[in-house]
């Protein structure tokens, strides 16, 4: 091989890598935390909804749950993420980082978001108990999971 070829060959595999480097780098930032919203649409399970807790939960619309568990490898953002039912009730997830299998609590009243525990606010219940389905939807409306239940029973693992 001439020195020209190794050159050459040399040149091309710098630009073949910063080709790929532009194509295959990962959204996250350099800290791994932020996401895209775009990218979350794989990974994110709704694990169970909670739709007929014991008592009244419209005087309790925090009783009715809905868990969301991160089945991915890597921490996720929440952020855009929304969570809606078919009546048209929708709840736009905050900026929040799921980590990996971990699972955070959608409440349906008010409380203060962190530890596990997220409130959509909508200060009443919101899942029909004779049959529902929740769904995500990524930011861009991309649907990304779903639970629906049928009347009876207390709630849905899904």
């Amino acid at each position: 091989m001439t020195l020209t070829n190794s050159r050459r060959l040399s040149a091309l595999a710098l630009v073949g890598g910063l080709v790929a480097a532009l194509f295959v780098a990962p959204t996250a930032s350099a800290a791994g935390t932020q996401i895209t919203p775009s990218s979350i649409t794989g990974g994110i399970k709704i694990t169970k909804v909670v739709y007929n807790p014991s008592g009244d939960e419209r005087y309790t619309p925090n009783r009715e749950k809905v868990y969301i568990k991160n089945v991915s490898a890597k921490k996720k953002n929440l952020k855009g993420v929304v969570l809606s039912d078919l009546a048209g009730h929708r709840y736009k997830l905050p900026s929040y980082g799921l980590g990996a299998g971990k699972t955070v609590i959608v409440h349906s009243g008010k409380g203060s978001n962190g530890g596990g525990h997220l409130y959509a606010r909508w200060n009443t219940a919101v899942w029909n108990n004779d049959g529902d389905t929740a769904r995500l939807k990524s930011a861009g409306g991309k649907l990304i999971d779903k639970c629906k239940w049928y009347g009876g029973g207390v709630s849905k693992s899904c």
